[in-house]
């Protein structure tokens, strides 16, 4: 042997350890990350179920019991999802057979399906307290949403346990899916199937959180712009009223007509016959423009509640965007996905674009627990609460 086949021979040698030395890097680190990923879904929305079962002002509200049950469904994306990828990721391939595949393919889609289902809900919710602020108590009740979150879970589970162990049946012959290799739902296997299926039970309920929440922001924007035409009306009146107040000896223009409204903002009136009591009154007048409780910036005024509502619409809108926009972030590729590969057969879409668009859809439910401890007071302090092991202190929790 030359010197220089020696010398390229141990070249070669060094390059092929070189190589292996860095795939073997890169999966301890795709091991190491998967099981952070797991971690944090499994503490995280644990975190949001114990929150929810110790605090009896998280209870109360309605918009937290559908929270709860996205917990759920995320805590079943991250303890079975999540897990049993992780061990096709270190055996390179499916190694618990047909009927394992099936159910955890069910566990799986109905997880997945549950948490689009509660997104779609809490937007629903949070739509309606929006657009029927007062009569919301009254119709959207626990019972009500509980029967409807039971219904949902209920529907989901005898769905895609129907495509899982019955779609055999229904097409009359194998789909040809080697359950000795791979797992996946035997309906993929169908351009046709695949495209109708993920249309109802995935695209139509991602459109319709966007609709939803187009329509609350319709109804802020609109909210805003009747804000500003009722406070730009009343700023004319105002300046008037102040500029009469501040003359020596004069009192603003004050007709018998208008008694009924101080008495509607609640301002102490002497019980005088009317005629006799306009100077008291214009005084009154005067006194409470000064301080900025005029007759027409009442706490009943029309701007006032415009004003109120208009916080409130925006407190919500705060609290939802971070939630529906990490949500159309993790799942609109999975989306555009699934329609591309039902178009073109499957061949066009490689088996690792379609691990990392899964995988962002199952990363949706870590973030969820997050977002919940950024945009909402009341799971916050409760996050802290049991990750200290602090007892609840009694008190309300505004959030």
């Amino acid at each position: 042997m030359t010197l220089n086949s020696t010398f390229a021979h141990g070249g070669k040698s060094s390059l092929i350890t070189s190589s292996s030395s860095t795939v073997l890097s890169s999966f301890v680190l795709t091991i190491i990350s998967y099981c952070a990923l797991i971690a944090v879904t499994i503490v995280g929305n644990i975190l949001v179920i114990a929150s929810y079962g110790r605090d009896v002002e998280l209870r109360k509200r309605v918009s937290n019991l559908i929270i709860l049950n996205l917990a759920v469904a995320d805590l079943l994306v991250g303890a079975i999802s999540l897990s049993v990828n992780l061990s096709k990721i270190i055996s390179g391939s499916w190694i618990f057979g047909q009927y394992a595949c099936k159910l955890y393919a069910v566990v799986d889609y109905v997880s997945v399906t549950l948490s689009i289902a509660m997104i779609l809900f809490i937007s629903t919710d949070r739509l309606y307290l929006l657009k029927k602020q007062i009569r919301y108590a009254a119709f959207m009740t626990h019972r009500r949403v509980l029967i409807a979150i039971i219904v949902t879970w209920l529907l989901v589970i005898t769905f895609w346990s129907t495509i899982a162990f019955g779609w055999t049946a229904f097409v009359g012959r194998a789909s040809g899916v080697n359950f000795g290799k791979e797992c996946l739902m035997e309906y993929l296997t169908n351009p046709f199937a695949t495209l109708v299926i993920s249309t109802a039970m995935c695209s139509v309920p991602f459109l319709g959180v966007w609709v939803l929440n187009f329509f609350i922001f319709i109804h802020i924007k609109r909210q805003w712009s009747q804000f500003r035409r009722i406070k730009l009306k009343r700023s004319i009146p105002e300046r008037d009223l102040n500029s009469s107040c501040r003359t020596s000896g004069k009192s603003p223009n004050f007709s018998v007509a208008r008694l009924s409204e101080f008495r509607s903002c609640q301002i102490n009136i002497p019980r005088l016959e009317v005629e006799s009591s306009i100077k008291t009154i214009s005084q009154t007048i005067c006194i409470h423009s000064n301080s900025n409780f005029a007759v027409s910036h009442g706490d009943r005024s029309p701007e006032a509640r415009l004003r109120r509502s208009l916080r409130q619409s925006l407190k919500i809108a705060r609290r939802l965007a971070p939630l529906v926009v990490v949500f159309n972030f993790c799942w609109l590729p999975y989306n555009i996905i699934t329609i591309v590969s039902a178009f073109c057969g499957g061949s066009c879409v490689s088996k690792v674009v379609w691990d990392v668009a899964e995988n962002i859809v199952w990363a949706n439910s870590a973030l969820n627990p997050i977002l919940y401890a950024l945009t909402n007071k009341g799971y916050r302090r409760n996050f802290s609460k049991v990750i200290c092991c602090r007892r609840s202190s009694g008190k309300a929790v505004r959030h």
